[in-house]
């Protein structure tokens, strides 16, 4: 059961706890879901011709994070003319050729989604990945049936629900994956080189998630969890890491945190963190490469000021990020379970009307 209600007359602590325990509940479902999505029946085939299309990619929400970071595989690791459009463009025509491939990620199909969607007709070729059923009955199922009776092609990612919590961590994870096989198959199609990516053990190695974060933070204080954030990379577009950023924001209520590429702390970031307790998190893959440019940021902190997680991946592959996420998961539940954030009853809640509902009168 992925849904678990919070019981009324509950105190806040007791309610913190229940929403605590739903997110708990999901994460550890992640590697049975990413399993589910391997070996089932869906295949991201590449669309006819892609290599000489324009790729217009779009998502809001949690599903932006995997929108940027497919739009980033196909442009950075194919070369393809792929690029992530925000829902607000699609207030105006967003198509410029009748060959440019609309690609849209909505997991319950948002009212802001549909805006892309509605402008379906204009696109050479439509690919909509999303949690909904188009043999369901709701407005939004019969919205993907019609959009796959038009010639869209349509990929039904678990779960198909994940409601209760504003932040979502199975939805955009699967989404990922996707985005993911969605590239390698166009990778494989126009005969370029895609990295080695051992797809079929990702679910037991999310599955040590875990495990891997509490020997990293095994040592660090109980406090380092109320410090202010940032995550950094290297190597990897920033847009990747978008995802990330998005669901400590929508967790913990708070502004996002940045992502720095290693070397560019030098340039601003460390001057802006230098006199204040700061965690970084280290994004690292395996790789010799990665190891040395971290241990030179851990030379630039400031022992007992400054603290260093480093979030090794044996992954060297796009599925890299999908571990990384996974064990920020577990770096989010610990720092939510500190601050005692009440997720069940997150700020604004009932005020995003005039903006999140633009988009529902396309049906």
């Amino acid at each position: 059961m992925i849904n678990a209600p919070v019981r009324q007359g509950q105190t806040l602590p007791s309610r913190a706890q229940s929403s605590l325990d739903l997110l708990a509940h999901r994460i550890r479902m992640l590697p049975d879901v990413v399993w589910q999505l391997i070996t089932s029946s869906i295949k991201l085939s590449p669309i006819e011709n892609i290599g000489n299309r324009r790729i217009v990619v779009t998502g809001g929400g949690a599903s932006e994070g995997p929108a940027r970071y497919l739009a980033a595989l196909l442009r950075n690791s194919i070369g393809l003319r792929a690029g992530f459009v925000p829902a607000s463009a699609f207030i105006a025509p967003v198509a410029q050729s009748p060959a440019d491939l609309l690609i849209v990620f909505s997991q319950g199909i948002s009212p802001n989604a549909r805006l892309a969607l509605r402008q379906a007709s204009q696109f050479g070729g439509v690919v909509l990945c999303t949690g909904i059923y188009p043999e369901g009955r709701s407005p939004e199922a019969r919205l993907v049936s019609e959009l796959r009776q038009s010639g869209a092609a349509i990929h039904v990612l678990p779960p198909e629900d994940e409601s209760g919590l504003l932040v979502r961590v199975l939805g955009p994870a699967t989404a990922m994956l996707a985005g993911v096989l969605f590239a390698q198959a166009a990778a494989k199609s126009l005969g370029k080189v895609w990295p080695k990516d051992p797809i079929a053990a990702l679910p037991d190695h999310l599955a040590t998630a875990r495990t891997r974060v509490a020997e990293t933070t095994a040592g660090l204080d109980p406090d380092w969890t109320l410090k202010p954030w940032a995550f950094v990379t290297a190597r990897d577009d920033s847009d990747a890491y978008e995802g990330l950023r998005w669901k400590w924001m929508t967790a913990l209520y708070s502004p996002a945190p940045p992502v720095w590429d290693v070397l560019q702390i030098a340039h601003g970031p460390l001057q802006h963190f230098c006199d204040e307790p700061t965690t970084l998190v280290a994004l690292e893959r395996n790789s010799s490469d990665d190891a040395r440019l971290f241990d030179r940021l851990e030379k630039v902190l400031v022992p007992g000021r400054h603290r260093l997680v480093r979030l090794r991946s044996e992954l060297e592959g796009p599925t890299a990020l999908l571990d990384h996420d996974a064990q920020c998961n577990w770096l989010l539940l610990r720092t939510l379970e500190r601050r005692e954030v009440d997720l069940s009853s997150w700020p604004g809640r009932g005020l995003h009307g005039p903006l999140y509902e633009l988009g529902r009168d396309f049906t």
